[in-house]
């Protein structure tokens, strides 16, 4: 079972940036329905491999957007944004011996 999870979280590594990419276009050219649906995905992706605040706030973005609250959802970007950040940062570093 543990065979696919290197491969798992290198998808992880490269696709939730596309998605925040496709989150950041979309909203630079003020289509809300394309930026939360990304936002979906990306929530469904952090949570396949524990990636809890990129998860909550992914969805938190998914909701405002889907209640056109613009404001609000570009203040949780900035905050998914610094949090995928982390996420991608932690993946990236060797495990502990």
């Amino acid at each position: 079972m543990m065979d696919f999870l290197p491969e798992l979280l290198s998808l992880f590594r490269v696709n939730a940036g596309e998605h925040l990419d496709t989150i950041r276009t979309a909203l630079s050219c003020g289509d809300l329905p394309v930026a939360a649906t990304a936002a979906h995905t990306l929530k469904g992706m952090s949570s396949v491999v524990c990636a809890t605040a990129v998860q909550e706030l992914s969805g938190q973005l998914e909701d405002l957007l889907k209640t056109s609250d613009l404001s609000s959802a570009l203040v949780v970007l900035g905050d998914l944004e610094a949090q995928l950040a982390r996420a991608i940062a932690s993946l990236n570093s060797p495990p502990a011996p």
